[in-house]
């Protein structure tokens, strides 16, 4: 499995964002990152939106799969106030604790309002990142990394161990962890080695240029040569009435 990603887009999500897609595609490796599909924008190919854990912060991602073993990353952000605490709500207990959490359920529901629409454009976020506003369903289990048998198909249990690490490295987390909006420093740790687990397994990373990349694309092809028939087919009319 591999992911890869335009470097000019990259840039420009990096500096506009201020996330970069090496860190990003770390998301996929998140037992419990739910996926939407992406159908509005999915006009010459199925594209997915997912929301979940990399590094220390939690990400909205746009993506599609070029194929069963590469995944094209197409823009970053991190997640908005209203979407962060709607994938962490179903991760407490009717106590509002999350120290034993309860079973997780199969999906996430985020209602986005017109007030949370604008808030995003004003912003400045890409449409491919926006939610419109409405019900949007996210659901655990479409990542490809589980289709591929890289990851569990049910977040695994938490196993409480006794672990000595070298105090620099907790104290460069906890720093991490300080951070608005930071993931807690205990779970960046297991984010991290999570990462290291992936790599063993052979996910890797290629940066392509897209524009060459969708040249290869028959689907792309075929989109554009039906939106280039459908424009002459309405000039031809706009010109049979003038």
């Amino acid at each position: 499995m591999k992911f890869v990603w335009d470097r000019n887009k990259a840039a420009a999500n990096e500096k506009w964002h201020r996330v970069n897609f090496a860190e990003a595609r770390k998301a996929f490796g998140d037992p419990q990152a739910v996926i939407e599909p992406d159908e509005e924008h999915s006009w010459y190919e199925q594209r997915y939106r997912l929301i979940g854990a990399a590094g220390r912060r939690l990400l909205f991602i746009s993506y599609t799969e070029a194929d069963e073993e590469t995944i094209r990353l197409i823009s970053v952000r991190d997640v908005e106030p209203h979407e962060r605490r709607r994938y962490y709500e179903d991760m407490k207990n009717k106590n509002g604790k999350n120290d034993k959490p309860r079973q997780l359920a199969k999906e996430v529901i985020i209602d986005v309002t017109e007030a949370d629409y604008r808030r995003m454009q004003a912003k400045g976020i890409h449409e491919d990142a926006l939610l419109k506003p409405g019900r949007h369903r996210f659901v655990r289990g479409l990542n490809p990394l589980i289709r591929a048998g890289l990851l569990p198909a049910t977040p695994p249990k938490k196993v409480r161990i006794s672990i000595l690490l070298d105090e620099d490295i907790v104290e460069h987390f906890k720093q991490r962890a300080a951070a608005p909006n930071a993931l807690p420093y205990q779970t960046q740790i297991n984010n991290e080695l999570r990462n290291v687990v992936l790599e063993d397994r052979g996910v890797t990373v290629e940066v392509e240029d897209e524009s060459a990349a969708l040249l290869l694309n028959p689907a792309f092809i075929q989109a554009v040569a039906r939106s280039v028939k459908e424009q002459l087919a309405q000039e031809q009319k706009r010109r049979k009435r003038a």
